[in-house]
């Protein structure tokens, strides 16, 4: 006949049995598994208790595949043999937490089994131990690193006596188990992965002895730090910038970070430049190579490289981006001035690399500025620009040779040479001279005859560029040759291909603008019977305003004019 106790704890687990049929709607006794039912993996934490207390253990449920049950889900726990029972709601990762009392625990290793609707019946192993194993320190705080160090001492914790010498010591971590030697004072020291077995927070471990209960240990893992070398970058701005550097965790003194240890091939390194992101798998002996691209440069801020490597503090490294050297090829141009000129160049940085054709999709665009002609060209994908060179602005310039340069947003200008024949050089401007009251005044006389280039001041003859010409009824001569015979300096500004000005400096100044009617003498804006204009490259003007401006008389007589300075009051 069964004993007493025995029959109350059948009666027991029958009551609670019929108590979650009635609950839950679930079967008494399971079906044999369902053909195409999912398994359902079961592990128990701690899976050793001691039989002389309550014991919390922790289940967590998941498929095959490692995958967690959802949150909520309901389940029904049995331990058959001891005559435990008990329902319970899956948590976060799809744990279980279940307490069996003291009263139902005795030495021994026995067989649980899980329901859950939807999967085949899951079973776990519980060992229920005589001894109690007592762990110091309770709790340990680690720096994540590749390789961890946790130290405890084992002893038993009725006797109170160290754990043997020599036994096996087993320790539970968050993503797997390591397993140690118990050594003298029953010390134990194990060694762990971290990237394989840890993460950085604070865990609940567990230490496993033969013949004892599981013992928890309170597990704090801090980030480590990671060394990386160069400290910071300075780079020129290109299309793609590339960064070489070695990567290796921070040790815990600097005697031992002069031969700290490399990140291992493989480990993923995260980089983030402002918006930019990118992962770069480490190489042989902690190496990384990060490229950049050009939209996540910034050419003059303070940036920030930052390194992220799981279990690691992230690191920032400063980097500084200056001006990319430009080349342009070619780099000298000789072309005819009387006609259109289009021609197709390269751009390159200082290494002959590409230059980059747009920055954060904006079509980037070159300048030609070679004096007062401008010309753009949109970059193409193929580093090529294809400049226009109307002969007009060349006309402007005149012949000879002139020294330019292209320009590119986040590059130093690069120089750009450019010969124009067929054309005749340009008069050069004179710097303005202050107009100075002679001590003796001088009668001076000119006289220039239409179609020839002989003008005679004083007499003396002067041969001029461009003879004169009639115009509108108007004797038309060139402005320097005129006015530099009468004692006037000439000012040229032609900055500005639409307004071009000529300035004659006399006590009130004269302000020509080439192709118009007005002018202004002094401050007074005064009507021209005909307007200044540009002939073979030299500025020719109305002879009898400008002269009789300046104080000098006019006469025309049969082609040939004279011109002879009035009396001074």
């Amino acid at each position: 006949m069964a004993n007493r106790g025995t029959t109350k704890k059948l009666c027991s687990l029958v009551a609670v049995l019929a108590l979650m049929v009635l609950i839950m709607g679930v079967p008494l006794v399971p079906a044999r598994a369902e053909e195409g039912l999912p398994a359902l993996v079961v592990t128990a934490t701690p899976s050793s208790v001691y039989v002389g207390e309550d014991a919390t253990v922790t289940l967590s449920l998941s498929d095959k595949a490692g995958q967690p049950l959802k949150e909520g889900i309901k389940v029904i726990i049995n331990i058959d043999a001891l005559g435990f029972a008990s329902t319970g709601t899956t948590g976060a990762e799809g744990t279980v937490a279940v307490t069996l009392p003291a009263g139902k625990l005795m030495e021994g290793t026995f067989t649980g089994k899980v329901l859950v609707e939807g999967y085949e019946e899951g079973t776990f192993t519980l060992e229920v131990a005589g001894k109690k194993l007592n762990v110091e320190p309770a709790s340990v705080s680690v720096v994540f690193a590749q390789q961890v160090t946790i130290e405890a001492v084992l002893s038993d914790a009725e006797e109170e006596k160290p754990v043997e010498k020599g036994a096996m010591a087993v320790l539970s971590l968050p993503k797997g188990t390591v397993t140690a030697t118990v050594g003298e004072d029953g010390k134990v020291l194990f060694t762990a992965s971290g990237p394989e077995l840890l993460g950085v927070g604070t865990f609940t471990a567990f230490i496993s002895v033969e013949g004892y209960a599981d013992a928890q240990l309170e597990l704090k893992v801090e980030p480590g730090k990671l060394l990386v070398s160069p400290g910071s970058f300075e780079i020129s701005f290109t299309k793609t910038a590339t960064l070489v550097l070695k990567v290796a965790e921070e040790a815990a003194t600097e005697e031992e970070n002069e031969e700290s240890t490399p990140l291992p091939e493989g480990t993923v390194l995260l980089v983030a430049l402002n918006d930019y992101t990118d992962t770069v798998t480490v190489g042989k002996e902690g190496s990384a190579t990060i490229t950049v691209g050009a939209d996540a440069l910034k050419v003059g801020e303070d940036m920030e490289l930052v390194l992220k490597v799981e279990g690691y503090e992230d690191l920032a490294l400063p980097l500084k981006v200056n001006t990319g050297a430009l080349k342009v090829d070619p780099a000298e141009l000789t072309v005819k001035g009387t006609e259109d000129v289009v021609f197709t160049a390269t751009l390159t940085d200082a290494d002959g690399n590409d230059v980059p054709y747009s920055l954060n999709d904006e079509q980037l665009v070159a300048t030609l500025t070679v004096d007062s002609l401008t010309a753009t060209a949109a970059v193409g994908k193929n580093s090529k620009v294809t400049f226009t060179l109307p002969a007009s602005a060349m006309e402007e310039l005149g012949g000879g040779s002139f020294e330019g340069e292209v320009s590119l947003i986040n590059f130093d200008k690069a120089v750009f040479k450019l010969t124009i024949t067929d054309l005749p050089e340009k008069e050069e401007p004179q710097p303005p001279e202050e107009p100075t009251e002679p001590e003796e005044p001088t009668t001076i006389t000119l006289e220039l005859t239409v179609g020839s280039n002989t003008l005679k001041v004083s007499g003396e003859a002067v041969e001029m560029d461009v003879a004169p010409y009639l115009k509108d009824g108007r004797v038309m001569v060139p402005v320097r040759f005129l006015a530099e015979a009468l004692g006037f300096p000439v000012e040229y500004d032609f900055s500005d291909p639409t307004n071009k000005i000529v300035t004659v400096h006399a006590v009130e100044d004269i302000v020509l603008t080439i192709g118009s009617n007005k002018a202004l003498v002094g401050t007074q804006e005064v009507e021209l019977d005909a307007a200044p204009e540009i002939v073979n490259g030299r500025t020719m003007v109305p002879v009898r305003f400008v002269a009789e401006t300046l104080g000098f008389d006019v006469q025309w007589a049969d082609g040939v004019v004279t011109l002879t300075q009035k009396e001074q009051p």
